[in-house]
């Protein structure tokens, strides 16, 4: 099923994987709804779409970093699973019961990782601990400023 991904404000961009063809359109009207529909392309083909509502694009990534967990004073090697303006998701790299266990939300934690870039940007960034989805977890940014080099990177 192919996602697309609307604003804030309810906009998205429909792509056809058949045959290319783009068009905008209001999703907002599917925002608190099953937002599994199907759209009928140009072409004539039948597409299913899974509309997500973000405030920001979450890019699909493969990136290695490490994670210092404030509470207990250590440094995690991770896996970077998918990057935004304002969080991403991740695993660690070992991933034993006992260090996985060792995450609690609402922790705070500094991480520290590299964009495969052609610059080899540093990011880093402080982070609360949102959400524990067996060796995934979701954080948010603390403050979510503006990366020039992150925000060129989420859009190529």
């Amino acid at each position: 099923m192919e996602k697309i991904f609307a604003g804030k404000r309810g906009g998205a961009v429909f792509s056809c994987p058949v045959c290319g063809f783009t068009k905008t359109f209001d999703a907002s009207i599917y925002r608190n709804k099953d937002s599994r529909i199907t759209i009928k392309c140009q072409c004539g083909q039948q597409i299913p779409v899974l509309i997500e509502f973000r405030e920001h694009y979450r890019k699909q990534v493969n990136l290695l970093g490490e994670c210092f967990l404030h509470r207990t004073n250590s440094i995690l090697h991770i896996r970077i699973h998918d990057l935004s303006l304002n969080g991403l998701s991740f695993s660690l790299l070992r991933n034993t019961s006992e260090e996985n266990s060792s995450f609690q939300p609402n922790d705070q934690i500094a991480l520290q990782f590299y964009l495969d870039n052609a610059s080899q940007d540093m990011i880093e960034r402080n982070a609360i601990i949102k959400n524990i989805n067996g060796a995934v977890v979701g954080v948010s940014f603390i403050r979510a400023e503006y990366d020039k080099a992150l925000g060129f990177y989420l859009m190529r």
